[in-house]
């Protein structure tokens, strides 16, 4: 189950969060990174990498399941691709499962 994000999280799509994300990287960039906003990049940096990771499990659940659906539509009539399967792979960009 996942739960709203916090006000103290914000919406990594959110201008704001891109904006103060760009900020600290200038920042460190320059190396006038302060001690305290050390810890603040780090943050923000788990947080993309954490969200990266929960949508590419996304995604591969959702692989998994054009696979079972090709894998199903094979059984009924060979070589047969399911129509749903086809239209979640090209949507994801994924190529067709080998059977």
């Amino acid at each position: 189950m996942t739960t709203p994000a916090s006000p103290a999280t914000p919406d990594v799509t959110s201008y704001l969060y891109r904006e103060a994300l760009l900020t600290l990287l200038s920042r460190m960039q320059r190396g006038v990174l302060l001690d305290a906003e050390r810890g603040l990049l780090h943050e923000h940096v788990e947080h993309l990498v954490r969200d990266r990771d929960r949508l590419a499990a996304a995604i591969a659940r959702v692989v998994a399941f054009a696979d079972r659906l090709d894998a199903d539509a094979d059984r009924l009539a060979a070589g047969t691709v399911h129509p749903v399967a086809a239209h979640v792979r090209a949507a994801l960009d994924e190529p067709a499962a080998d059977a």
